[in-house]
């Protein structure tokens, strides 16, 4: 028996239905056809994949700061729930084919696997990182290297962050991100036969995000974001405004990339 959502959340999700249904069916997921295409997006959405990250660290600060001395935090369902998003997403179990000396990777690792599995390159992302690691952001992002459609992406990614936000970063992270990406990837495998025995990691990491979201990723997307505007009817706006700039910025993103994978 489904349940009636209390105000807010059924508020939070009538206004974005219709910008969710817009990204579940973009174009973009008819384009990748072949292998070399399959790579292009790789390539390309290896940054959102790790500057997802980033948004996950910021509400995790926020919601239960890794500070002393410790001190009790409001919102423990909360709490709970982006610790066990981060333990998914930063530290997951890899499989038993793939343990050596470590039995546990993050996703955004998965991914780079999955992208060595079926050829892609991971070089730009990689100089891309010790260019954050050893310059900083600013200086990464205006690497030359860096694809322009993947820095105006993670652009409005950290544009978000600065301002410091946690309602509206809680709504971007929350309906703004991968959650239509594993079911497009199985359909595109499947397509293209690639099967478990050729991508083993890629079909891992599918996996485990359909495990690790479940059913209930949704409710508490919705219950997140509305806890954190507490019933004000300006912040609920607002993290409207920032979940339809979040999936505007993908579709921008994606259309961007439908031309570079028609020329593949």
């Amino acid at each position: 028996m489904t349940h009636p959502l209390p105000p807010a959340e059924q508020q939070l999700s009538d206004a974005l239905k219709s910008s969710l249904e817009t990204i579940e069916s973009h174009p973009i997921f008819g384009d990748i056809r072949t292998e070399a295409q399959l790579r292009v997006f790789m390539e390309h959405h290896v940054f959102p994949v790790w500057d997802f990250m980033s948004l996950l660290k910021f509400l995790q600060a926020s919601l239960a700061p890794a500070t002393w001395p410790w001190l009790p935090r409001p919102h423990s369902d909360l709490v709970r729930l982006i610790n066990e998003i981060v333990v998914g997403e930063e530290c997951d179990e890899l499989p038993d084919s793939h343990r050596g000396d470590a039995s546990h990777t993050s996703h955004f690792d998965l991914y780079l696997m999955a992208m060595r599995e079926v050829g892609a390159d991971t070089g730009v992302i990689s100089e891309f990182l010790a260019v954050v690691r050893n310059e900083g952001l600013e200086a990464a992002l205006d690497a030359p290297s860096v694809p322009d459609l993947s820095r105006a992406f993670m652009r409005d990614t950290f544009a978000l962050l600065k301002q410091g936000e946690v309602h509206r970063v809680a709504a971007s992270f929350s309906f703004g991100r991968e959650n239509v990406i594993p079911g497009m990837f199985n359909s595109l495998l499947a397509q293209l036969g690639i099967g478990p025995d050729r991508a083993p990691i890629f079909h891992y990491y599918l996996k485990r995000h359909a495990e690790l979201d479940g059913n209930e990723h949704g409710p508490a997307a919705l219950r997140l974001v509305t806890t954190l505007c507490n019933n004000d009817p300006v912040k609920l706006d607002e993290a409207v405004a920032s979940a339809k700039a979040a999936l505007a910025s993908r579709s921008r993103f994606w259309d961007s990339l439908r031309k570079r994978l028609n020329n593949k």
